[in-house]
């Protein structure tokens, strides 16, 4: 089905490999724990201790091997890898159900998603359990008044953040997670807080003024809350977004793996566009130990591994999450 779905989606035997060369580079850095951090790599003189984002890395570098199948309960290359990472995530939930560690809702949501992946693909309690524990937290963590999520419980709100509460949401509905009516009006009213554009789908980050990641990923929570876009909202979204060009200005890999998740749901002429564009720039710029340097926009808090794993996930977007907008049968159009 995962190669039915490169072959259908856009992807290629060279998007693959790169895929299974950023896998290898990530398990060899792997730490002995099970976690994955910034030091390693950039600070060899403090690869042993621990980073404020550990949570976030490890829940990004899992979600790669998650992607490709990878599971603690099935034999493979990489069965004890993602076992290992997995486990660090569990044991680091607390009492509450934050995941965050010393890090904030960012480094939540990322670890939060992971679990919810993997209990969803093993349908594990070890695995289940703290993945609803923490989208209860998320719940709980809602600004009751805006709507909004952000660094930590509570505050007013921005879309960034917004955004990967969204996406364990939603991940954890597959769990048996009921979403309050009043959370999903919540995050409809942070979503106009910050709509603008003659269709209302340009989104800002915590105002109006629109940015291209923030419109990428208000668009993407807004399909998985169950929103159908229409075709002119869809077009806004998307022509605004395409004048981004990854080969000007600063590598932003973040922005790059939001448009590619938005753009693959909406499966029309953008994505296709856009998909060309960033697929072959990504497979061209790996490097030859498998990683993607982190010379871009938040590469100094996340280093190699936050730019190697959000690169790998935009490469797998073809099988990561069906499309919403596609009703038809997966064929195989290589012939």
């Amino acid at each position: 089905m995962r190669q039915r779905l490169v072959r259908a989606m856009g992807g290629t035997s060279e998007s693959e490999s790169a895929v299974d060369k950023a896998l290898a580079y990530l398990a060899s850095v792997q730490e002995p724990d099970g976690r994955w951090s910034h030091f390693k790599n950039e600070r060899p003189d403090k690869a042993q201790l621990r980073y404020k984002h550990d949570m976030a890395l490890t829940g990004l570098a899992s979600l790669c091997f998650l992607a490709a199948n990878h599971t603690p309960n099935a034999p493979g290359p990489y069965q004890q890898c993602i076992a290992g990472a997995i486990d660090f995530l569990a044991e680091g939930q607390s009492a509450d159900g934050s995941l965050h560690g010393q890090g904030n809702m960012y480094d939540h949501a990322i670890a939060n998603l992971a679990l919810a992946e993997v209990a969803i693909m093993t349908d594990d309690p070890r695995y289940t359990d703290p993945a609803l524990a923490g989208a209860r937290y998320i719940l709980d963590a809602q600004h009751p008044r805006t709507g909004g999520w952000r660094y930590k419980p509570g505050q007013t709100g921005d879309t960034s953040v917004f955004g990967w509460q969204v996406l364990v949401l939603h991940s954890c509905s597959q769990l048996g997670l009921e979403m309050p009516q009043a959370t999903k009006d919540g995050a409809e009213r942070w979503l106009k807080h910050v709509s603008s554009g003659s269709h209302g789908v340009l989104a800002g980050y915590m105002n109006k003024l629109p940015r291209p990641a923030m419109t990428a990923e208000a668009s993407l929570a807004r399909m998985l809350l169950g929103r159908q876009l229409t075709k002119v909202e869809m077009d806004e979204a998307c022509a605004y977004l395409l004048r981004e060009h990854p080969d000007q200005g600063t590598k932003n890999y973040y922005l790059w793996y939001y448009c590619s998740l938005a753009m693959m749901q909406m499966q029309n002429q953008a994505w296709q566009a856009w998909n060309l564009r960033i697929r072959d720039y990504l497979v061209g710029g790996q490097e030859q130990n498998g990683s993607w340097r982190p010379d871009s926009r938040y590469g100094h808090a996340g280093g190699r591994i936050y730019s190697t794993a959000l690169a790998t996930l935009t490469l797998e977007v073809y099988y990561r999450y069906l499309p919403m907008y596609r009703t038809e049968t997966i064929t195989d159009t290589s012939n």
